[in-house]
């Protein structure tokens, strides 16, 4: 997980009694995705404002999020 207030998260498995299939729920803003929702949106704000992929790495670096140009 990759955001600096979200350390942990608990996600809930449940598994259906009729067809066997296994799900999982995940608190508001959280997803399978590495990064939260709140980090995907900002990486796209940082993008629709002009900046590179390069650029939005170095600026959430600064502040201790550790999200790579690929990752944005």
């Amino acid at each position: 997980m990759r955001d600096p207030q979200l350390r942990n998260v608990r996600v809930y498995r449940y598994k259906c009694c009729h067809c066997r299939r296994t799900y999982r729920q995940y608190p508001q803003g959280v997803d399978r995705a590495d990064q939260t929702l709140y980090m995907r949106q900002l990486a796209a704000l940082c993008w629709s404002l002009g900046l590179s992929y390069r650029s939005i790495g170095l600026i959430l670096g600064a502040f201790g999020i550790s999200l790579n140009r690929m990752s944005a």
